[in-house]
């Protein structure tokens, strides 16, 4: 009997959990028993990488030979249903080479026309299916990567390109068949990625198809850029937030995540919310160059936002501009229309992630005065964080200034700029004087923690770029009994 067989399993379990996963294939190869034990860890995640440029001969090679390894991932797994069991997480960190063509054989052309005559299709979708796969074609990539996903029977967190589940794609056609839960019944995590903005009109089928699968809790779509795609292709499929426990069900999708994405999506917000009418968590974070921005209409989002009223608990909501070729951030004029002022009355609402500009809207005037939080924020808030976003806009260029702890002591201590102070320019002859009790206590009294996020743009203030004033801001806080960070680097 050799050494291995005298080990307890859960000692193994143990080692197999601490070895590297680049070293995890040589353990496996040393004998049965830990190869046995090894294939769960080795089949947990399954990560599709594929970056670079069709048009560098040397890249389109390396690519070749990735797709053949995908090739071969899908036949061992159409082989052996014991190993596709183990497949967790299934991250697609490309979005490119969709329509390139892989090598099969006979032999593997059989077995993929058998794996799709199990699949919930309708017959002439599952013989559109087959005529893709062909053993000669350049265009079958695509069928066979989506092929692989429909075989990943465990799959829980699933990372996509927004192409392979657009409209009419192989995956739509499984989805859109209300039998598609025998294909993914242990679904909680999606993420969807698009560098397309024609690809706005497809988040909403995306929203519709995954919110029917028992156990799908979060939905995220990410719009990015094809350079932030190769800077970032190897970014994992992360929860952007804690998920809300809640009831399974076909509408109980209790987080939606939207981010980096272009204005666009604010024509279809209303419609995305309608569908969710049970989120518990909504992040909505736009970004968009300078030359293509739009002004947001605040008074979209509150008509969106009313269909979750009574059940979201947790939001964020957050614009970038950014600098392009055509134009300044700095520059932009209409950023948006209205305030948040109306969440004064969502009381399910707990923890708030915005900026001032969007709480108070446009500035009227450049008196900064008639900014109070107590009249904006939601009555039983018990986080609060407030971000940097839009400070190098020059309307709301009052932000990185003084006028911020003037908003922000008003709220927490009741203190107010003394009249000598209003209009000076040296910080360091800042007077402030007892206005009263702080109006948190009345407006939201269960606060019990703020945060403010200055790590973006905190270069643009000589104010908040001083420890002192930091310092300040956390001591106000901090003696009302509120936790309080300032996020700087």
């Amino acid at each position: 009997m050799s050494y291995m067989e005298t080990i307890p399993t859960e000692l193994i379990d143990l080692i197999v959990e601490a070895v590297p996963f680049h070293d995890l294939h040589s353990l496996a190869l040393t004998c049965r028993r830990l190869l046995k034990c090894s294939i769960p860890a080795l089949y947990n995640t399954i990560v599709i990488n594929t970056s670079g440029s069709a048009s560098s001969p040397a890249l389109g090679n390396d690519n070749a030979r990735r797709r053949e390894k995908v090739k071969n991932l899908c036949r061992t797994i159409v082989e052996r249903p014991d190993l596709a069991k183990h497949i967790k997480t299934l991250q697609m960190r490309y979005l490119e080479f969709e329509y390139y063509g892989a090598n099969i054989n006979q032999r593997e052309q059989t077995l993929f026309m058998k794996a799709l005559d199990s699949l919930p299709l309708h017959p002439k979708d599952r013989k559109s299916w087959q005529e893709a796969i062909p053993i000669s074609s350049e265009s079958n990539f695509e069928a066979i990567v989506s092929l692989l996903v429909t075989q990943c029977v465990s799959l829980e967190k699933l990372s996509i390109a927004m192409s392979y589940i657009r409209e009419y794609s192989w995956l739509w056609k499984v989805m859109k068949r209300s039998t598609a839960v025998r294909v993914f019944p242990q679904l909680h995590t999606v993420r969807v990625v698009s560098v397309n903005d024609s690809h706005e009109q497809a988040a909403r089928h995306v929203i519709n198809y995954f919110r029917t699968l028992p156990k799908v809790q979060q939905i995220i779509l990410l719009h990015v850029s094809t350079d932030d795609l190769r800077k970032d292709s190897n970014r994992d499929l992360e929860p952007i937030y804690p998920l809300v426990a809640t009831k399974p069900g076909a509408s109980n999708l209790p987080a939606l995540v939207i981010s980096k994405t272009s204005p666009a999506t604010k024509y279809e917000l209303p419609e995305y919310l309608t569908l969710t009418w049970n989120l518990r968590t909504f992040v909505l974070h736009l970004m968009c160059p300078a030359q293509d921005y739009l002004p947001f209409e605040l008074e979209r989002m509150q008509t969106g936002l009313e269909n979750v009223r009574s059940t979201l608990t947790h939001l964020t909501f957050r614009i970038d501009i950014c600098d392009s070729p055509q134009g300044k951030a700095s520059e932009v004029t209409d950023v948006c229309t209205g305030s948040l002022s109306f969440f004064r009355g969502y009381t399910a609402l707990t923890t708030l992630e915005t900026s001032l500009p969007l709480l108070f809207g446009e500035p009227k005037t450049t008196n900064q005065q008639g900014h109070h939080l107590a009249e904006v924020l939601p009555p039983n808030l018990q986080k609060l964080i407030i971000a940097d976003d839009l400070w190098h806009v020059i309307m709301f260029v009052w932000t990185t200034t003084v006028w911020t702890m003037d908003v922000f002591k008003e709220f927490f201590s009741g203190e107010r700029l003394s009249d000598s102070s209003k209009y000076i320019d040296m910080d360091e002859a800042v007077v402030w004087s007892k206005a009263g009790q702080g109006t948190w206590k009345y407006a939201t009294p269960d606060l019990r923690e703020f945060v403010f996020d200055i790590r973006t743009h905190v270069e643009l203030s000589d104010y908040w770029d001083e420890e002192v004033v930091r310092k300040e801001l956390r001591r106000t806080c901090e003696k009302q009994g509120i936790k309080c960070r300032v996020l700087c680097e």
